[in-house]
């Protein structure tokens, strides 16, 4: 589980990503990398853009 904020959260099932409430499909994980010691997830949505979320 991914939580986002104090009431949004959204879960992981294999590589895809999925909202709580409607269990609609949010992203998929394109891949997990390295930096200085901490993770970044890198996304991919449903429209093919990428985004970077990191630990901290």
């Amino acid at each position: 589980m991914i939580v986002i904020g104090k009431e949004r959260a959204v879960y992981v099932r294999n590589d895809s990503i999925y909202f709580n409430k409607n269990d609609s499909l949010f992203g998929v994980i394109d891949t997990i990398k390295f930096y200085y010691g901490e993770r970044r997830l890198f996304v991919q949505d449903l429209k093919g853009n990428v985004g970077r979320f990191c630990e901290k």
